[in-house]
């Protein structure tokens, strides 16, 4: 504990951490975790510029070991609940969003064959939020072994202590953790040498996120960026690679995407066939201060093909009205710009609008998103972040795919397009296909194919080159638009935004 708290009290950043441990008031320090690491992740600067911190999640597994020892004799009374069963699988999660792409990654793990006769038992300690009874239908209704148990309000250290009593009773052979990225509760509850397994779900990928450096159990990462970056940069030498995967829901039927396009809901807009474009991501991947607006963007791409952008995910009030601005400054109508707020299946949203190309998500590109555009066979334009390319997920686009940087280049690559015809997007929908059937089928999920493949895909993103960023001037320039006093605003607006969301759970 004197070394532990010798490391706090040298970094400024976690002085008070440590002197809430002196004190003896661990609710103090979990609340302190949790406040720094929502600081520095919802500062847009510090997006995948740190990821982990070996220091907080060896304060955090210290909070759990002296929760667990004050609480053990207790346990020890209360026995076993009725609930425990042989072969008990608990997921310890922070919160679960209808449309959010982590929750959707643990409901298709849970749908695998490899837990189909196995209970499950999830363990929601709400930090970040509270999970919305829709959610768990909507994601997790076809599967009758999953039950769901929420954590006591408020009190982090009722929440510790209550995390970590069930885990007693429910005696676990495995335990997912698919923690948020300030879940200082769901990273101390968990413990080594307490009779089960552990697997680290590092979904919290392109943000600081505790639990990355627990040092036991599994370490699992879900996109080839995230499994480099841990492997070659966090030097976390024995985590795994676990596919990100989509039902596979078939390609569209008809041979000439445009030919029936007048009779879809974004191409009535325009009335005649022209060129469908898609997004689909939330606020929180494309109303983020950067040097390139999506506000900027999509007016240009209307101009250019003269078509319709469909976007898909919920964005503010006050953002669809700068949008709407935007498009009335370029003289495009409104109707152009198709707004889904939510989908069941972005996959069955991109077959009903006939989309003939995938926009990525930018500055913030989405893995899981991507999977679902390879399998419907759509051919994707992915924006290349100008210093972190990582956040772009270039390394899960398709053979085939287009890159750009500057809102010059796209134009370029749509000018392309519109001489080049259909021939080319079909060829490129081919080769998102053909990805999305060798890497992301259902399939892959499964125990006897995963260990099957892993070394030969591993092997094979440890030895992709890494997308080189823009050129020092370009990167320079840029980071100036994005800190001018307007720049500043933005990411204050934008941080203060974040914190008060987050306050609320």
């Amino acid at each position: 504990m004197h070394t532990l708290l010798a490391q706090l009290a040298e970094k400024p950043a976690t002085q008070a951490i440590g002197l809430s441990i002196k004190a003896g008031d661990v609710a103090a320090a979990l609340r302190g975790i949790e406040r720094l690491v929502q600081r520095i992740y919802c500062e847009p600067l510090n997006t995948a510029l740190i990821f982990a911190d070996p220091l907080l999640d060896a304060t955090c597994q210290w909070l759990g070991y002296e929760s667990l020892q004050a609480n053990s004799v207790a346990f020890a009374l209360a026995g076993n609940a009725p609930a425990a069963q042989p072969g008990q699988v608990v997921c310890v999660v922070s919160r679960l969003q209808r449309a959010g792409g982590h929750t959707a990654v643990l409901a298709e793990i849970l749908s695998s064959p490899d837990f189909k006769n196995l209970p499950v038992t999830v363990l929601l300690t709400g930090v970040g939020g509270a999970t919305a009874a829709d959610a768990l239908t909507l994601r997790f209704g076809h599967l009758p072994q999953v039950r769901f148990e929420r954590a006591p309000r408020f009190s982090r250290l009722r929440k510790l202590g209550w995390l970590q009593q069930r885990l007693h009773q429910l005696q676990p052979t495995d335990v997912w953790l698919v923690n948020h990225h300030h879940d200082s509760v769901a990273v101390a509850a968990v413990q080594p040498d307490q009779g089960y397994s552990l697997h680290y779900l590092h979904h919290g990928d392109h943000h600081l996120c505790l639990g990355v450096y627990l040092g036991y159990g599994a370490h699992i990462d879900l996109h080839p960026m995230g499994f480099r970056n841990c492997r070659c940069v966090l030097g976390i030498a024995h985590n795994s690679y676990l596919p990100l995967t989509a039902p596979d829901r078939g390609v569209r039927t008809s041979a000439t995407p445009h030919a029936a396009a007048h009779a879809t809901p974004a191409a009535a807009a325009v009335g005649k066939p022209r060129l469908v474009t898609c997004t689909a991501a939330g606020a929180n991947k494309v109303a983020v201060p950067y040097w390139l607006s999506y506000l900027q963007v999509i007016p240009l791409v209307l101009a250019q093909t003269q078509g319709v952008h469909v976007h898909i995910g919920k964005l503010g009030r006050l953002y669809r009205l700068r949008m709407a601005w935007a498009l009335w400054r370029k003289g495009i109508a409104a109707n152009r710009f198709c707004y889904v707020a939510q989908v069941d299946s972005v996959w069955r949203a991109l077959q009903l609008h006939q989309v003939d190309l995938y926009l990525t998500s930018f500055p913030y590109g989405g893995a899981k998103t991507m999977v679902e555009v390879m399998g419907a066979g759509v051919p994707m334009a992915v924006h290349v972040h100008s210093t972190r390319p990582f956040l772009s997920a270039i390394d899960m686009a398709p053979e085939g795919s287009l890159f750009w940087r500057s809102p010059r280049e796209l134009l370029e690559l749509l000018e392309w397009l519109a001489t080049q015809g259909k021939a080319s997007l079909h060829q490129m929908g081919q080769q998102a296909r053909a990805c999305y059937e060798n890497n992301h089928l259902p399939a892959y999920l499964q125990t006897r194919v995963a260990d099957a493949q892993r070394a030969a895909i591993e092997a094979r993103y440890l030895q992709a080159p890494v997308l080189a960023s823009s050129s020092p001037l370009d990167v320079a320039f840029e980071t100036t638009l994005q800190m001018s006093l307007l720049g500043w605003l933005r990411r204050k607006f934008y941080f203060y935004g974040r914190v008060f969301r987050s306050a609320f759970d």
